[in-house]
This record gives C-alpha cells, structure tokens and sequence, in this order.
C-alpha cells in the first residue's frame, strides 16, 4: 500500500508543476505526450508548399514590393527522417534529415551548411514521439524541465521552457485547448546581445486524422522574412527506398563534403543571411534563365 501511495503523488508531481501565479500546469513531459498524440502519427506525409522569402525587404514595404516565391515538396517517413524538394528549371535544392545525418545539396552539388533557424520548422512536425522531441528540443537550447501558463493572440497556452512571459530563452507554445504547437521563439547568443527569431504555424488543417500547418510564418526580431503556405497534404504517400538514402545521394551527386551530424544550430553564424543567399542562388538562376 506504501509504494502505491507514494507512486500515486510521485506521479501527480510529474503531471503537475506549479506556475508563478500560483496556477497549476502540466509537466513538459505530458504536454509534449500529449500534443505528439494529438497530431497524429502516420507512417508518411508529404506536403507541397509555396515558400515566399521576404528577404531583407522592410514589414512596411511588403505591399510595393515582389518577393521571392519558389515551390516546395517536403515529405517525412516518420518519426525521423525528411527530405525537401526545390526545383527551378534544371536546378535543385535538396535537403535530408536521416536519423541523426544532415544532407544539404545546393544546385547539384553537396554543401557543408548546416541547418539554420529556418530549417528548424519541421522538426516538431518530424519528431512526432514525446521522448525523441523531447531529447531534441533540449539539445537545441530548450529547457524541457520548466512549464508555464501564458497568452498569446487571445489563446491560453502552455509554455515549455520558460516562465511566462520571460521572452528572453528559447521556448515552445502550445494552444491549451488544441493541444498543437502554435509559436517557437528561438534565442541565440551573439556578441553583446541575442537573437531572437520566431517560427509560428497557424491554420492547422486536418488530413484522415493527421493535422499538419498549412500556414507557417518566419520572424527575425519583429520582421517577417518567410512565409510558407500550404497547398496540399498526402498522407501515406509511397516513397522509393532510396528516396531518403544519404548514401544513395551523394554517390550521384558531387561529393565536396560529408554530410554533418545534427546539432545545435550555431549562435555566431548569420543565420538570415545565408538562408537568403542560398534561397537567392535558385531564384537567381531562375531569373537568368527568362533572361535569355
């Protein structure tokens, strides 16, 4: 009787952590259970989307001015591998995630980028087991031990990894009532002060009982810098057994380096600007080829 009551209150403190307001919320553990289940967990998914990259132009000045547009394939063979399909013409940009292996090929050739804050966006999609996302946020800074009670856009959320509303360390919102991640502000560290970027996903949409974000906005600071929107999801798509295949890939392709580990995505390289470099170089090559 002994070890049942004391398992019984270990648990509710598990379940339970108490807020600064003084309200109870759950554990990180059980909101990230809670919310891998509620999305749902097929064995594939493949989504095609327009990606609209801002790049540097200001917030005020997006009405005036044409933005670049390409689109997009992602596919995921759960629960932890990607891949994304960019094609322009006779260019191509490829980007895998195998288990722990990082694969980025740039107009054909393999490069050494690693993945940036942008690239981070699929991983709460991907990761759609409460241990393995989990073990992944905290790798990427985190602090998967602390929840809160928060409010955002009329919407109470839980808070994972920070007190609300302490802004100023990465964290996870997830609507309360939906149990879906909604905000993922990112913080890095920089010389003097940090960085912080934001990734929403708005407009959940349901496919044969997956949901998946068919609305996901990018932000440095306050600017808006992407936009992807969503156009359709397949869910349980057939997919080749190569299709995910690192190795299969880099022997067709020119090898310059090996492909990286994942890791945390480092705070003193300039995240912005190389997404818009490398976004630049397809829709550049685009544009040439109109040209002549």
């Amino acid at each position: 009787m002994k070890k049942i009551f004391f398992n019984t209150i270990w648990l509710a403190a598990v379940l339970l952590v108490c807020s600064p307001a003084g309200a109870y919320v759950l554990h990180p553990a059980h909101i990230l259970d809670l919310m891998t289940k509620n999305l749902g967990k097929p064995k594939r998914l493949l989504a095609r989307q327009e990606m609209v990259h801002y790049g540097a132009i200001p917030s005020s000045s997006l009405s005036q001015t044409k933005p670049k547009v390409v689109k997009e394939e992602v596919s995921y063979k759960f629960p932890k591998k990607f891949r994304s399909d960019i094609k322009i013409d006779s260019s191509e940009n490829i980007h895998i995630v195998s288990s722990k292996k990082v694969l980025k090929i740039i107009n054909g050739k393999v490069t050494s980028n690693p993945e940036t804050w942008i690239d981070l966006y699929k991983d709460i999609l991907l990761y759609r087991d409460r241990v393995l996302l989990n073990d992944h946020l905290a790798m990427l800074g985190v602090d998967v031990t602390i929840s809160s009670l928060g409010r955002f856009q009329d919407k109470v959320v839980f808070i994972i990894g920070a007190k609300y509303p302490d802004e100023s360390v990465s964290q996870i919102w997830v609507d309360k009532t939906t149990l879906r991640p909604i905000r993922w502000l990112i913080i890095q560290e920089g010389e003097g002060n940090n960085r912080k970027f934001e990734i929403r996903y708005n407009k959940w949409q349901q496919t044969k009982r997956i949901w998946y974000p068919v609305h996901i906005e990018f932000y440095s600071g306050s600017r808006l810098i992407r936009l992807i929107t969503v156009n359709d999801v397949i869910v349980n798509p057939s997919f080749s057994k190569k299709y995910f295949d690192i190795s299969y890939l880099k022997s067709i392709y020119p090898s310059l380096v090996e492909e990286t580990d994942i890791k945390p995505v480092e705070s003193d390289l300039s995240d912005v600007e190389r997404s818009i470099r490398d976004f630049g170089n397809i829709t550049d090559i685009k544009e040439k080829k109109k040209d002549n």
